[in-house]
């Protein structure tokens, strides 16, 4: 027999007032970064800044790497011989990408007084390390871009 998994609704619903779980869920739904949509409610506002600015900043970097090691080692394992230069520059070349298209953004998208002026001090120091770790990787591999095994650039 299949048993229907219980939906957010009726999970949070066992623990909260329906006035709050209307906020609740209204936040939640609006939470995937390839679909967000401005939620009108508060708590919406609240926790999409708390998402994004968890994203950038010091913590951002520890989320990105762990993000490259989760998805992208077995993209650098296949990297030419075992050159620890080509790994960085593997490695950064992913973690810039990411930054180019996402998370240089979420400081764009807060939407509170508060969220907004912390972002602007985490947008600054990651973009800072970014552009730090690219100068300190071209000094370790000033050549050519690596390739990969299949020949496509890194």
């Amino acid at each position: 027999m299949c048993t229907r998994r219980a939906s957010p609704r009726d999970r949070l619903g066992a623990v909260l007032p329906e006035a709050e779980l209307a906020d609740v869920l209204d936040a939640i739904a609006g939470r995937r970064f390839t679909r967000l949509r401005a939620t009108r409610r508060p708590v919406g506002a609240v926790l999409g800044d708390a998402d994004n600015l968890d994203a950038i900043g010091s913590s951002g970097i520890a989320r990105a790497y762990l993000w490259l090691g989760e998805r992208h080692r077995a993209q650098a394992e296949r990297l030419p011989g075992d050159d620890l230069a080509a790994a960085v520059w593997h490695d950064h070349r992913t973690l810039r990408r990411h930054w180019d298209e996402k998370l240089a953004s979420l400081r764009g998208r807060m939407r509170t007084a508060t969220g907004v002026r912390l972002a602007e001090v985490r947008h600054a120091d990651m973009s800072a390390f970014v552009d730090r770790l690219e100068a300190e990787t071209r000094a370790l591999w000033p050549g050519p871009i690596p390739f990969t095994a299949t020949g496509s650039p890194v």
